[in-house]
């Protein structure tokens, strides 16, 4: 059984390099390993992301959204019903604790050849006197169930902004208005799902062996026309 007592994942690894800030924009930062290339995994477990923002529903909102962005991606990628399922008949409960079981295990119970695992750094909206501001921050390591070492790492931040031009009064009413009716309509949802494209499609992670035809560099995966 896995258990909280289970060592911290251990995993010789890339520290990020060349973060690039942009608003609006995905943060940038060279990520491929050499083991990636020699590895060239095809299946790939996403883990639960471990939740660090305030938000309590950040990792729920952001799961499938990673998983259907690795899928789209070109891999093999159990879905998240199945893991969570997985999990709890193996005793983990708390998505919090996933980071800690060793990738032996993971490559016992999952039989992927990696695992992603994902941490939310920022989720959720915040308002700004007359605008609605979402913001989504995650990061994302790809490691090796083989070898347990980073094959890749990226980091994604993305925000929307819900802004009306009317008159100082409108603005005024429909700022508190929205506030209401983004967090009910879960605002920051969507915004997840743009954090979590670019940190898949933009952060230089390899195209899956899935892909069709892949672009030049390797990490564009290209579907034929129909």
């Amino acid at each position: 059984m896995l258990s909280a007592a289970l060592s911290l994942l251990a995993t010789a690894g890339v520290q990020a390099q060349g973060i690039e800030a942009s608003h609006g924009h995905p943060n940038r930062l060279v990520s491929a390993t050499p083991e990636f290339a020699v590895e060239k995994p095809r299946s790939v477990v996403v883990l639960p992301p471990v939740n660090h923002a305030k938000d309590l529903r950040a990792s729920e909102s952001v799961y499938p959204h990673v998983y259907v962005a690795m899928a789209s991606k070109g891999y093999e990628v159990p879905a998240p019903t199945l893991v969570q399922a997985v999990l709890r008949d193996n005793g983990v409960a708390d998505w919090g604790l996933v980071q800690e079981i060793p990738v032996e295990k993971l490559a016992e119970v999952f039989g992927t050849d990696a695992a992603l695992f994902v941490d939310i750094h920022e989720y959720g909206t915040h308002y700004q006197l007359v605008r609605t501001v979402a913001r989504v921050e995650l990061q994302g390591r790809l490691v090796s169930l083989k070898t347990g070492r980073v094959l890749w790492e990226g980091r994604a931040k993305w925000e929307d902004v819900d802004q009306d031009t009317s008159s100082v009064a409108a603005l005024l009413i429909n700022a508190l208005v929205s506030q209401v009716v983004r967090d009910s309509s879960n605002f920051a949802y969507r915004v997840a799902g743009s954090a979590a494209s670019h940190l898949i499609w933009s952060q230089k992670l390899p195209a899956g062996t899935l892909c069709p035809e892949v672009g030049k560099d390797g990490t564009d995966c290209y579907r034929p026309l129909q």
